[in-house]
């Protein structure tokens, strides 16, 4: 699939599938899987709208970055132990950006090899706690330091989606020649 023909579809995604599922605040399995299908969605059309092309381990890294979410699996357990003071876990915050940003820089100094994923990895992690900013409960941005929730306008996140993805679909694009 083409790079704007998918970001379209992402679009789609996100407000037909995704979003429509979380308004009927289903079980928290469904929930989960409408949640990781709106972060997916989400990266594919932020990665669409990049006019260069990059590197595939750093494409495949952002998305990784959904990962981040397996720190709800001690919720699901029904033990919140440090988490009960926040609407998300106390991992999804700056505190975990800086150290991922961290590891990602000793990765691409030590092992350059792998370090595209790392730097992928370290995009993704903050456009996906920019995306729980605005849909759900919000984020505690500062903890574990202070559990002040930041929350944005769910509109606001759909405005820019919208406007990323329509520039990923509508930008000029260089005219391949054959040879």
């Amino acid at each position: 699939m083409r790079l704007p023909a998918a970001a379209l579809a992402a679009l789609v995604v996100v407000i037909v599938v995704v979003e429509g599922i979380l308004a009927l605040e289903p079980p928290t399995l469904f929930l989960g899987a409408a949640d990781w299908t709106g972060h997916l969605a989400t990266t594919a059309i932020i990665v669409a709208a990049i006019p260069r092309p990059l590197p595939r381990a750093l494409v495949i890294g952002a998305f990784a970055a959904l990962l981040i979410d397996l720190d709800h699996i001690p919720d699901l357990l029904a033990d919140e132990g440090i988490n009960a003071q926040t609407p998300r876990p106390v991992t999804h915050s700056l505190l975990t950006v800086l150290a991922i940003g961290a590891i990602a820089a000793a990765v691409r100094a030590r092992l350059p090899r792998y370090g595209d994923f790392a730097l992928g990895v370290a995009i993704g992690v903050p456009m996906h706690l920019l995306r729980d900013v605005f849909v759900g409960p919000g984020v505690a941005l500062l903890a574990p330091l202070y559990g002040g929730v930041v929350e944005g306008p769910f509109l606001l996140y759909l405005a820019g989606l919208i406007f990323v993805a329509l520039y990923a679909a509508l930008r000029p694009r260089p005219v391949q020649r054959r040879a």
